[in-house]
């Protein structure tokens, strides 16, 4: 009887070990692929003077050339391989690229769910843009609003996030571009919404808290969930943290445990001149979102 307990705990034993060197290979390509994807949207920024928009329109096939909403994500698939998807009603599955090994549940969907959980930086929550205000400042975001019309076609302001603008800045290796959501929706955008392929963060409440909800953390459970902006957060199946990729092209993993003005810090370009959506002049933003703590590598495990 005792020999076959101890079979039977070596037998466990080893049946974790090898789980966690798969998750651990999972872990790793997760990052592989997200590099990839980060490398895209750096080469379009190096073509184009700035990131591609969480909302960037785009003219669909004639001969009616309609206006569509559109993502990010569309914006890089010449750079990714998929020039053929050029047709922005299109919603061809690309689940080898855009979802992560771990996301299981996503991995098995297929088209017309055309699922993601890369998701990219798209800042404070927006505001109406308008003429003279844009939808968020780009000191507070990587991925802005870069729709220069409303629902009208009347033109508002566009405040599009460039390279040498955050190297001026945070500068480009503390500055967040890519990172990962279970809770993300589909790679194409016909909605114009921030939480299907884009993370935020959020100001204290009223009450001082800060974060407002334990969700809006790095794998914050989903508890006192209100509003799909409550989810747009960093989430994943990986143990401890989530992949991130950095604007200087650099991918790490972050520990989900880090200090929420940390995570504020690495999402705004210029943490010091972060604004409030909607606010012509920009009102600064709370001081733990203006005056964060220090950025080191200890404060991101």
């Amino acid at each position: 009887m005792t020999v076959i307990v101890i079979i039977g705990l070596l037998v466990t034993l080893l049946m974790s070990a090898v789980q966690g060197a798969r998750e651990t290979a999972r872990r790793t390509q997760c990052l592989h692929t997200m590099r990839e994807v980060g490398q895209a949207a750096i080469l379009y920024e190096s073509h184009e003077n700035g990131y591609p928009g969480w909302n960037h329109p785009v003219i669909g096939p004639p001969p009616a050339l309609q206006r569509y909403p559109n993502g990010w994500i569309f914006q890089l698939l010449p750079s990714l391989g998929r020039g053929d998807l050029s047709d922005p009603t299109v919603t061809v599955a690309l689940n080898e690229l855009l979802v992560c090994p771990s996301d299981s549940e996503k991995m098995a969907l297929r088209a017309p769910n055309s699922p993601t959980s890369v998701v990219g930086n798209a800042g404070r929550v927006d505001a109406r843009a308008t003429a003279t205000t844009p939808a968020d400042w780009r000191a507070n975001a990587g991925l802005v609003n870069r729709d220069d019309r409303d629902a009208n076609g009347a033109p508002v302001k566009v405040d599009p996030t460039d390279a040498s603008y955050i190297a001026r800045g945070d500068g480009l290796a503390y500055t967040l571009l890519l990172t990962e959501n279970l809770d993300a929706g589909t790679w194409y955008n016909f909605t114009a919404d921030e939480t299907l392929s884009g993370v935020v963060f959020w100001p204290p409440d009223a009450a001082g808290n800060f974060p407002p909800k334990l969700v809006h953390t790095i794998n914050g459970p989903k508890l006192n969930v209100t509003t799909p902006y409550d989810t747009a957060r960093p989430s994943s199946n990986h143990r401890g943290g989530v992949n991130m990729f950095f604007c200087d092209g650099h991918g790490r993993f972050v520990g989900q445990g880090i200090d929420y003005g940390v995570y504020c810090a690495l999402m705004t370009p210029r943490g010091r001149n972060a604004a409030e959506p909607g606010t012509n002049p920009p009102t600064p933003s709370a001081s733990q979102i203006t005056s964060p703590p220090p950025l080191t590598e200890d404060s991101l495990r």
